[in-house]
């Protein structure tokens, strides 16, 4: 018996075709694990960056300083804490700068220190131009921690006046102890 040679070949061709539909289907079956694999780990980083300091570099690669507010700001900010609450806008935040000793704040580099503040997950932002500290903020800018005096101010009380919700009647617990 003689076979067609085209026939054989046709027969050899649609096997191939049918084994690589059923690897197709294998391979089709592993992507969308793997796709699930990493849409689960791609909320996950999400969830780990936004539960984590800030990265230690900017979008342009440079090194970020990462550090607190200095004691001004910090004061600013633990005044706006107990006069408005988890509601202040820019214009509470220049006249708290004001009465805090922080003269001349500029509207533009305002906003560039708001904007820093809330992508830190310090404060966020309620609404255009207004604001609320987070709790992530609340240790940042120690509210609730009594303030650090400052190096030429004295060690045993607040100094002068209200520094939001402190007395700056009696001793610190925090005393210079000489060792």
């Amino acid at each position: 018996m003689v076979t067609n040679p085209i026939l054989n070949e046709l027969e050899e061709a649609r096997a191939a075709a049918a084994d690589l539909r059923t690897e197709m289907t294998r391979v089709a079956g592993e992507l969308k694990i793997a796709e699930a694999r990493l849409d689960a780990f791609e909320i996950a980083a999400k969830a780990f960056d936004a539960a984590s300091p800030r990265s230690s570099r900017s979008p342009n690669g440079k090194r970020k300083r990462n550090r607190l507010p200095n004691s001004d700001w910090q004061k600013v900010f633990r005044l706006l804490h107990a006069t408005y609450g988890n509601d202040f806008g820019y214009d509470e935040i220049v006249a708290a700068a004001s009465v805090s000793g922080i003269e001349d704040v500029k509207r533009g580099s305002l906003r560039t220190k708001m904007m820093n503040y809330a992508d830190g997950g310090y404060v966020e932002r309620k609404d255009a131009g207004r604001f609320a500290i987070t709790a992530k903020g609340m240790p940042y800018f120690r509210i609730g921690i009594p303030p650090v005096p400052k190096e030429n101010e004295p060690h045993s009380n607040v100094a002068g006046g209200s520094d939001a919700g402190w007395s700056d009647v009696g001793t610190s617990p925090f005393r210079k102890i000489d060792l």
